[in-house]
């Protein structure tokens, strides 16, 4: 095994010349330049929808429930106001942007199985896109552990 930065001063063990990755996920940590921006983009973005989301629901004061049409429909428009007032939809706008540059950047690599934890920690940066990178990280996350742990 040799050191590589994966980014930002992180170095983790990959193999060395002679221990050679799958082609797949060589492909996929040679995109890792690319990725993380956008994926720390998305990830930060994604934070701040929800955050803005959240924040118009509570300037719209407490939600009167589904049984009163009126009030329901008058709460709704004050959240919507209070969203279009906080910032939500440019922060939306931001992370819309990022997903759209990411998804065709590693489109397929979610069905990979990755064998280095380098490659699964990049893979675990793109759950935001959806609950299928979940899912197949932590299939990966599982197979590595009983790699090192079962051997």
């Amino acid at each position: 095994m040799t050191a590589a930065p994966l980014t930002g001063g992180v170095v983790m063990a990959l193999p060395s010349d002679s221990e050679q990755l799958p082609e797949r996920e060589a492909q996929f940590l040679a995109l890792t330049p690319r990725i993380l921006p956008l994926a720390k983009a998305l990830n930060a973005a994604a934070l701040e929808v929800h955050r803005l989301y959240e924040a118009g629901d509570e300037t719209a004061g407490p939600f009167p429930g589904h049984d009163d049409g009126p009030l329901r429909s008058a709460w709704i428009k004050r959240s919507h106001a209070a969203r279009d007032g906080n910032g939500y939809h440019e922060a939306w706008a931001t992370m819309n942007a990022a997903d759209k540059a990411l998804t065709p950047l590693v489109d397929g690599f979610d069905e990979v199985e990755m064998t280095t934890l380098p490659a699964i920690l990049l893979k675990a940066m793109l759950i935001g896109l959806g609950e299928w990178w979940k899912e197949s990280v932590s299939a990966d996350l599982q197979r590595y552990a009983e790699a090192q742990l079962c051997a």
